[in-house]
């Protein structure tokens, strides 16, 4: 029975759960072994040594976005047989924190980047994107768009008395793409006056109530409550 490890930086984090956890039963219908381990940030190589038990183990180490530094690198690959490199996401450079800032282009997050690349099997990437900074320094790059099992979610019966719900789930550096569907979301509040907005992330976007304006520019009124996102 072949063994696969699945290693990731937080297994609750939405990238972990739709990429690796949501293999880990056809996996196992197909006769793996799975386990799946926290990898910790920090303590470079000691966490790789701490974990050299469960590196010798598996047939496949995966390591879901997960920058390795050279020396690392090496080592988890004379630790372990086959080494998958999973990415979805342009971890090679730090997202800002406003909307319309630049990316801090660290040429350390780039060089750890390849360094990961040129020690691994193949890079599994999210997108044409990520595949086409990985090249250059990968043995073998494939693309894995993150699918999403549409039959999972039921359709809305949302009603005029029954208000629908939009709901967002991310963290908190992500809430800067949430500024460029705002405008859309203040235009639907006009369309649908009774609709709601949830944000489930661990900080809060920091709106002001002529957010939920619409088109006209006037705010509405507060005589049923204010429609505007409630944290989880």
């Amino acid at each position: 029975m072949p063994n696969a490890l699945l290693l990731g930086y937080g297994l609750e984090q939405p990238s972990f759960r739709h990429r690796m956890s949501s293999i880990v039963g056809a996996l196992e219908a197909a006769g793996w072994l799975v386990r799946t381990d926290q990898f910790p940030g920090g303590r470079y190589g000691l966490r790789t040594w701490e974990r050299r038990g469960m590196l010798s183990w598996a047939d496949v180490v995966v390591l879901h976005q997960i920058k390795l530094s050279g020396l690392e690198a090496r080592l988890i690959a004379g630790l372990s047989r086959r080494r998958v490199f999973d990415v979805d996401d342009a971890i090679y450079v730090r997202k800002p924190r406003r909307l319309g800032d630049p990316v801090h282009d660290s040429v350390w997050r780039r060089r750890k980047f390849a360094a990961t690349c040129r020690w691994v099997s193949v890079v599994a990437a999210g997108n044409e994107v990520l595949a086409s900074v990985a090249r250059p320094a990968a043995q073998d790059v494939e693309i894995l768009p993150t699918s999403i099992d549409v039959a999972a979610y039921r359709a809305t019966t949302a009603s005029a008395a029954d208000p629908p719900t939009i709901v967002w789930i991310g963290s908190p550096e992500n809430l800067i793409y949430m500024e460029m569907i705002r405008p859309a979301l203040a235009r639907l509040t006009v369309r649908h006056p009774t609709l709601k907005v949830r944000i489930i992330c661990s900080a809060f976007p920091d709106w002001p109530r002529s957010t939920w304006s619409g088109s006209s520019g006037v705010p509405r009124p507060r005589r049923n409550g204010w429609p505007r996102p409630t944290s989880a």
